[in-house]
């Protein structure tokens, strides 16, 4: 009998990437620590691509780049202000930068510094030419919550090429979890 491997159609996926694309997925769902951090991640694939609004096309220093949307900031949990992400885009252009500036900040923090430290904003809050970048069929999309930062998570909405995901797990000693734990052999 010969098993081969099934990648959904148009995933683009073959080989090796399906192994480590099919480790990454599953873990969607559980809650991810870093260690030596107080934080951690949950995330889950979606289908849809988010609206353009507050996406911004993030640049690590590996020359990855991957598309991150902010869908939720606890700015009350955070900071004690009343704050919501529509009024944001309310204000003045200068103070939206800055707390747009913020809230990536606070990201970047709470990632491990190999990681976060490379992390950069490349489209600042513009969303010119976005759609295109959005609409590829290589992105993948995934719902985040970064957990740890305070008493609620932030959320975000990230689009990111399959084979970066990849590339990423190939450095990571997380393998593929075991499904069906309470099942004995």
């Amino acid at each position: 009998m010969n098993i081969q491997s099934w990648s959904p159609k148009g995933a683009g996926i073959a080989g090796e990437n399906l192994a480590l694309w099919n480790a990454a997925l599953s873990h969607a769902g559980e809650a991810i620590t870093f260690p030596d951090q107080p934080t951690g991640f949950r995330f889950m694939p979606i289908e849809d691509r988010p609206q353009l609004e507050r996406l911004f096309v993030v640049s690590h220093g590996d020359s990855r780049s991957f598309l991150m949307k902010i869908d939720g900031f606890p700015f009350k949990a955070l900071l004690d202000v009343d704050l919501s992400l529509e009024e944001i885009g309310d204000l003045d252009p200068l103070l939206q930068t800055a707390l747009n500036e913020g809230m990536i900040e606070t990201i970047r923090s709470s990632l491990p510094p190999e990681i976060g430290a490379g992390l950069r904003i490349e489209n600042g809050h513009q969303t010119k030419g976005l759609d295109e970048i959005a609409e590829d069929p290589g992105l993948q999309w995934f719902s985040v919550a970064i957990d740890g930062v305070c008493a609620e998570p932030i959320f975000l909405t990230v689009g990111a090429q399959r084979d970066d995901v990849c590339d990423y797990m190939r450095t990571q000693t997380l393998g593929a979890r075991a499904l069906w734990t309470t099942l004995s052999a």
